[in-house]
């Protein structure tokens, strides 16, 4: 199929809401190289057009009135002028917010990637949310799916989560995982550290790290240090985390950077001598796709998403058992072997899943739900 006129409603990318950002800032080139003669259209507030200029040629922008972080405003516009904007001249709007436009009338694609909205994640120890998100992200996501045509979890897991909670029918949900560009793999210089990336939410088992940490601390090579990226979502995780890094005698070897990114990130990543990931639970994980995209090794959790992600290519570990994840740190930061080997695999599997693979099956997508429409 042919011609196809694509609206993208980035409206919900924000400089918190980091995972579609990042999602979209990867796929939406991804998306023109892939498209052909298609023509593609982005829904952009003031605060983040900026995010796109290298979308493309020929890539339309319309810039709605959005105020910077006013939520509500978003919500509306989502909910109402969006649907009013993409009644001409569309043929599929594609929405990766997790919440669709319920008031649609075009073929609409929905990729989800919420997964501490599902009971069952929560129910593995995510923060509850507030009521306001619990309306949204509840009966108003709820109706949007079963309004929309198609449904793109960015995982198996989240899928399989996502049919099982809301008894979407299993025929509208196809998992696209998320991926990355190309990185140059220049070798960095072993920083003699483990690298932990993520917000500092309490799922993200952090706290239990730290522990398994200095339960390592014997084994590890001398100096060995613990850095940890990423911003305090409620003011309080960082003096947790503190306390727990006190407790354990390690304030001369942990490192708290907070939330960076870009440049200072990716260099992070180089020189770092392995990646972990704790998490008692993900919808993706892209730390770990990143991880190994720059050449780390990773330890990764046993649980959720993550398996599915690393594909192999990762020492996975119990992130209830401190103990253990000692003992696979211990084996990482000690064995070159290994290290090489991890290399490798996770090198290939980031290969596997780039923006560009994943661009293709959303073309693909949109190409089926059109000719369904037509």
């Amino acid at each position: 199929m042919t011609g196809l006129r694509v609206t993208i409603n980035t409206l919900s990318v924000t400089m918190g809401n980091e995972g579609i950002r990042t999602m979209l800032v990867g796929l939406v080139p991804a998306l023109v190289r892939a498209g052909g003669d298609h023509r593609f259209r982005l829904l952009c507030s003031r605060a983040n057009v900026g995010l796109f200029a290298g979308a493309g040629d020929g890539v339309e922008r319309l810039v709605l009135s959005t105020a910077r972080r006013r939520t509500l405003v978003r919500i509306l516009q989502d909910q109402i002028v969006v649907p009013w904007v993409v009644a001409r001249n569309t043929d599929v709007l594609f929405t990766p917010s997790s919440v669709g436009s319920i008031a649609a009338t075009v073929p609409q694609v929905v990729a989800f990637q919420a997964g501490l909205a599902l009971p069952s994640i929560r129910r593995l120890g995510a923060a509850d949310l507030s009521l306001p998100h619990r309306v949204y992200f509840g009966p108003v996501m709820r109706l949007s799916h079963q309004r929309a045509t198609a449904i793109t979890p960015v995982s198996d897991y989240l899928a399989r989560q996502l049919i099982a909670d809301t008894g979407i029918p299993s025929a509208k949900v196809e998992a696209i995982l998320l991926g990355i560009d190309g990185v140059a793999c220049m070798p960095g210089q072993n920083g003699n550290y483990a690298l932990v990336v993520g917000t500092l939410w309490p799922y993200k088992n952090l706290a239990k790290f730290v522990d398994a940490f200095a339960i390592a601390r014997p084994r590890l090579p001398d100096g060995f240090r613990l850095v940890v990226a990423g911003r305090d979502p409620d003011g309080h995780q960082m003096s947790i985390i503190r306390s727990r890094i006190d407790a354990g005698g390690l304030s001369d070897l942990v490192e708290l950077v907070g939330h960076i990114e870009g440049a200072p990130l990716d260099q992070l990543y180089r020189n770092a001598t392995v990646v972990v990931i704790p998490s008692l639970l993900e919808g993706f994980g892209l730390p770990a796709l990143e991880a190994m995209a720059w050449g780390v090794p990773v330890i990764a959790s046993d649980r959720t998403a993550l398996p599915e992600v690393v594909g192999g290519a990762a020492v996975l570990v119990d992130p209830d058992d401190p103990v253990e994840m000692a003992n696979r740190l211990v084996e990482v930061a000690n064995d070159p072997d290994l290290c090489d080997r991890l290399v490798a695999a996770g090198r290939q599997r980031a290969a596997e899943l780039s923006w560009d693979r994943a661009a293709e099956s959303y073309i693909t997508l949109f190409e089926r739900v059109a000719a369904a429409r037509r």
